[in-house]
């Protein structure tokens, strides 16, 4: 599943992990189906709880591997790409 969001010049995977934790989710555009965005909307709300709690976004990134953040030129936005099980 995929997230797409963050319209703007590149950005380090950190930096657009932050910006997400720091906006409303809402504020991108989810390539999945229903039940998968449901689920990719719990995965970010529990980022930001322990993102909330204390923990940097690197070490956020560090327990989620999987999570993968790149940068879509002809689109010219970033994609979140969710594993497939959360």
């Amino acid at each position: 599943m995929r997230f797409y969001c963050l319209a703007r010049a590149r950005m380090a995977k950190w930096e657009v992990v932050q910006r997400i934790l720091d906006r409303k989710i809402s504020d991108g555009q989810w390539e999945a189906l229903p039940e998968e965005r449901a689920r990719g909307v719990a995965f970010f709300q529990k980022l930001r709880e322990q993102h909330q709690r204390g923990l940097p976004v690197g070490s956020l990134l560090e327990l989620h591997p999987q999570l993968d953040v790149h940068y879509h030129p002809r689109l010219k936005k970033h994609v979140v790409v969710l594993p497939e099980v959360l």
